[in-house]
């Protein structure tokens, strides 16, 4: 599952509709939209505001809870140039 459907689960499971979620996390309801749509991700500030409505952990929400999850998360640092550091998904 996807942030866009884990955001929609959640949301369902607590019976809130997005704008109650726009309202709780201080956004408007077409910026909450965009993050179900996933046309936009939410910062770091709002998927720690996100866990703390759900009562879920960041691992939980973004679906990195397991390492399987986790070995798919390939970092590709260099620290020698800050403009060539990489995050790659695996599939």
């Amino acid at each position: 599952m996807s942030l866009k459907n884990q955001l929609k689960f959640f949301r369902k499971t607590l019976n809130l509709t997005q704008q109650d979620m726009a309202l709780k996390l201080n956004i408007t309801q077409a910026c909450y939209n965009r993050y179900e749509k996933g046309i936009r991700e939410p910062n770091i500030d709002i998927i720690k505001k996100l866990c703390v409505i759900f009562g879920c952990t960041a691992d939980e929400l973004l679906e990195i809870d397991t390492p399987g999850e986790r070995a798919k998360v390939n970092i590709n640092n260099s620290f020698n140039n800050s403009n060539n550091i990489n995050v790659k998904i695996k599939k």
